[in-house]
């Protein structure tokens, strides 16, 4: 068999052109832009697969430019576009796959699935075969469905680095090329599940530090597990973000690399981890911290995801939410240690990170006014909001140091600390930091997390580091 004889190449569109599913996408931009109408999902698909696609078509417009592309296989195929014809060969509904043809410029026929037909596995060979003969095709494949395609074919490209599977195909037809997909490695997950983002569930540790029962090592025990369950739970919580994310992510000049939105990490694969994720979370933390810990986290996940469908477009309270979050894991920890939060930390803490998100809207807006732009997509500011955002940012924060000026002057302190003056220095310190950080952010030397900047700032280092030797002085 010469496998050169053939005159056609046909390609196929999930994870070979593309590195994602464009059913699977559709199904994500549904529940993102129409959640109203995802409970219809699994109707539509108890109609079978075709009729869940013309729904999906009817229903969801896909943004075909910013889907990510298999660069290499398409540079393949340009090379032989003089000699070969390429057909675009897909499950996909045609209204989808004449889109990305006529996006890409690179093929001559499109052949996609029907109102009836699933254009899939033996219905994909059967129609190939019609069209171009036995033998008379090329086939461009990645999966195990793609077998019944090869054994009809003359040759394959195989965009896959399953060896079982590219053995077989061997034996079915003459394997011209196989072009491994890019895959993601363990700092792509690391960077999925927002490994940073666990320093912001420290604070479950600062009620029982404050409280001075540090040293008891089953409040102590329970925390530790508290902390990593719970970010766990952050962790599945900002997967399923990305996920339903995919279409802003690709927009941003930064987030476009993330591991769902490059198609490194595949929807099916990330939606299991975030429930097993939710799951371990959840079952280890009814079995050894109990049901209000279990339904506190849970809590957590559902407001997040709130925050992410809806709140976040609507300008303060979006800050306000997110304000929140970070009191929230400080009553999570006092539930966890058994320790009561007092109205003074709850108020400090509340003003406190209510600045660090202000901080964070201000230099998103900042960023646009530099751009030229108007309004922040799908934040509900605009670029005239800026000296406002700034000032309410500010408030929050002095207000925070004031409230812990006064709370040194109370009778709780006394009891607590035997050097209680010591802390005034401390309020110092903080003052400092919230006032370099509105600098820095008015200088536009400031990232889009003031959290993320902490971690990477040596100057926040030794600031925080002298606040929290000045507490053990006046211990």
């Amino acid at each position: 068999m010469e496998a050169a004889a053939y005159q056609v190449i046909c390609v196929d569109l999930d994870h070979t052109l593309l590195r994602t599913d464009l059913t699977q996408e559709a199904i994500l931009a549904l529940i993102r832009r129409k959640p109203g109408l995802a409970w219809r999902l699994p109707l539509w698909m108890l109609k079978g697969r075709p009729y869940l696609k013309e729904q999906l078509v009817k229903h969801v417009a896909l943004d075909v430019t910013a889907l990510p592309y298999n660069e290499e296989l398409i540079r393949r195929l340009q090379a032989v576009r003089h000699e070969k014809k390429i057909v675009l060969a897909t499950a996909s509904p045609e209204v989808w796959a004449r889109k990305i043809a006529d996006h890409l410029g690179l093929f001559h026929e499109v052949v996609a699935t029907s109102d009836t037909v699933n254009l899939k596995g033996r219905y994909k060979a059967d129609c190939l075969e019609q069209r171009y003969g036995a033998e008379g095709f090329c086939y461009v494949g990645d999966a195990w469905v793609d077998i019944s395609v090869w054994r009809k074919a003359r040759a394959a490209w195989i965009i896959s680095g399953v060896s079982t599977l590219i053995h077989q195909a061997r034996k079915v037809t003459t394997v011209e090329q196989v072009l491994p997909p890019p895959c993601a490695g363990v700092r792509s997950w690391l960077k999925a599940l927002r490994i940073h983002q666990w320093i912001k569930n420290v604070l479950l540790f600062l009620p029982l530090l404050l409280a001075h029962k540090i040293q008891e090592a089953p409040r102590l025990e329970n925390v530790v597990i508290g902390f990593l369950l719970f970010s766990l739970m952050t962790s599945s919580v900002y997967l399923i973000n990305d996920l339903l994310d995919l279409e802003a992510d690709r927009q941003h000049p930064r987030k476009r690399h993330r591991a769902f939105a490059a198609g490194l990490i595949s929807i099916p694969v990330g939606l299991l981890a975030a429930l097993a994720l939710a799951g371990v979370a959840l079952g280890v933390g009814y079995g050894r911290l109990g049901a209000d810990f279990c339904l506190a986290t849970l809590f957590y996940a559902i407001a997040v995801m709130a925050y992410s469908f809806h709140f976040k477009k609507l300008y303060t309270l979006d800050v306000i939410l997110l304000g929140g979050f970070y009191t929230f894991r400080i009553y999570l920890g006092g539930i966890v240690a058994d320790v009561p939060v007092s109205t003074w930390l709850a108020g400090f803490s509340m003003f406190f990170f209510l600045n660090l998100a202000f901080i964070k809207r201000f230099v998103e807006v900042k960023k646009l006014a530099l751009r030229g732009g108007q309004s922040v997509d799908r934040r509900g500011y605009h670029v005239d909001d800026l000296s406002m955002i700034q000032s309410m940012g500010t408030s929050c924060g002095y207000l925070s140091v004031l409230i812990f000026t006064i709370y040194i002057n109370g009778e709780t302190v006394a009891q607590l600390y035997r050097h209680p003056n010591i802390l005034w220095f401390i309020s110092v310190f903080v003052l400092f930091w919230v006032t370099r950080l509105w600098f820095l952010a008015g200088r536009n030397q400031l990232d889009d997390d003031p959290i993320v900047f902490t971690l990477k700032d040596p100057n926040s280092y030794l600031i925080w580091f002298l606040i929290a030797l000045l507490f053990w002085f006046a211990t």
